[in-house]
């Protein structure tokens, strides 16, 4: 759990995490309800540790959020659900009638491109 000076001459700590500092400040995240709800100072308060400042807190909470935040769109891309798991009461008949009712609207954009098309057309005439 080292700490060093900043060459700079910023008067701020630089702080190490260690897997064991870094366990603390899961187990205090988690204490708190998670990432979401858990605050820098209440993280501060149940870590008990002196040599942390609120700076390091936030900092370590903001690359924490991020890297859950990214794990779980990963794990959620990778699960790949039908149309009658994420809606139990879509029948056949529905989808059905929602691909006509697309097709239709493509038809519908397209035709509307291509008259914009043709007046373009018209005008460098």
């Amino acid at each position: 759990m080292g700490l060093s000076r900043r060459s700079r001459g910023s008067g701020k700590e630089r702080l190490r995490w260690t897997q064991e500092l870094h366990d603390r400040f899961v187990a205090a995240v988690e204490q708190l309800g998670g990432a979401d709800r858990a605050t820098p100072k209440g993280i501060l308060k149940a870590m008990d540790y002196d040599r942390l400042t609120i700076y390091h807190i936030k900092s370590h909470l903001q690359k924490y959020r991020m890297s859950t935040l990214i794990s779980e769109k990963t794990h959620k891309k990778s699960e790949r659900r039908s149309i009658s798991e994420i809606y139990p009461n879509f029948s056949a008949t529905c989808g059905a009638q929602l691909k006509e009712a697309i097709r239709l609207a493509q038809m519908n954009y397209q035709a509307q491109l291509n008259d914009q098309d043709e007046v373009c057309r018209l005008a460098l005439i």
